[in-house]
């Protein structure tokens, strides 16, 4: 089992997986792979914004993405309710 095998549901697991496959996240999203991109990527899907065990990461490793991405997130999710039409 590998990285292609993993569920990125996981804000935490999609960046890793697209961290590593900048290529797939252009091809999926029209975008350069990036910190700002992915996290819109993210808000758009509504990835989940736990830390989980992935036995093919070191806990130290999950936590690292986490740090470089919960600011980024913050921001996009915070642009992105400015955005919507209130209803």
């Amino acid at each position: 089992m590998s990285c292609e095998c993993c569920d990125r549901e996981n804000v935490i697991k999609a960046y890793c997986y697209f961290s590593q496959n900048p290529l797939m996240f252009e091809e999926v999203t029209g975008e350069i792979f990036s910190v700002e991109a992915f996290a819109v990527y993210a808000i758009e899907m509504k990835l989940s914004w736990k830390t989980v065990p992935c036995y093919l990461s070191l806990r130290s490793e999950i936590n690292l993405y986490w740090d470089i991405l919960v600011n980024p997130l913050k921001k996009a999710l915070q642009e992105s309710q400015l955005e919507e039409p209130l209803q």
